[in-house]
C-alpha cells in the first residue's frame, strides 16, 4: 500500500513538473499561458451561460405552472374561437390528415365531425377533453369506409 501511494505522489510529481515546465518555457511559454487563460475563460462563461439558460427554463416552467393553476382554479371560460384554435393545434400532435376534421365549439363544448380511423380519433376525443376551457365532447368522428366496412348510411 505504501508503494502504491508513493508511486502515485511522485507521478503525480512529475506530471506537475512537466506541466510547470511547459507553461513556463522561455520561447513558447507565453503563448501557451495565454491560450490555457482563453480556455478557462472560455469555459467560465459556457458555464455561466448554461447556469443562466438553467435558471430561466427553471423560471419559466414554474410561472407556466402558477398560470396554469390560477386558470383551473378561476374556471374562467374561453372564448369559443380560442377554443377551436386549441383544439386545432392538438390535432397537429394526433391525427395525420387534420383537414379531415371539422371542429366547432358552443358554450365549452366541442363537436368533432369527420372521417378518421378508430385509433386517431379515440385519441382525438382523449385530448380535446383535458384542453382548458373544455366542458365536454360531442364525437362525431366516423372511421372511412374500407373494403370490409361500407360507408355507414
Amino acid at each position: 500500500m505504501l508503494r502504491k501511494t508513493t508511486a502515485l505522489i511522485a507521478g503525480l510529481g512529475t506530471a506537475l513538473g512537466a506541466g510547470v515546465m511547459y507553461l513556463l518555457d522561455p520561447d513558447k511559454g507565453r503563448r501557451r499561458r495565454a491560450l490555457l487563460g482563453d480556455k478557462l475563460s472560455k469555459a467560465g462563461r459556457t458555464a455561466r451561460d448554461q447556469v443562466a439558460g438553467t435558471a430561466r427554463d427553471a423560471g419559466n416552467r414554474a410561472r407556466g405552472l402558477l398560470h396554469e393553476t390560477r386558470a383551473r382554479r378561476a374556471g374562467d371560460e374561453v372564448p369559443d374561437d380560442v377554443l377551436v384554435d386549441r383544439v386545432r393545434s392538438a390535432m397537429g400532435h394526433v391525427v395525420d390528415h387534420p383537414g379531415e376534421v371539422t371542429v366547432t365549439a358552443l358554450g365549452g363544448r366541442v363537436t368533432l365531425a369527420g372521417n378518421l380511423g378508430d385509433e386517431e380519433a379515440e385519441e382525438l376525443a382523449r385530448r380535446v377533453a383535458k384542453l382548458p376551457g373544455v366542458m365536454g365532447v360531442e364525437n362525431r368522428l366516423n372511421a372511412p369506409p374500407t373494403p370490409d366496412r361500407p360507408a355507414a348510411s
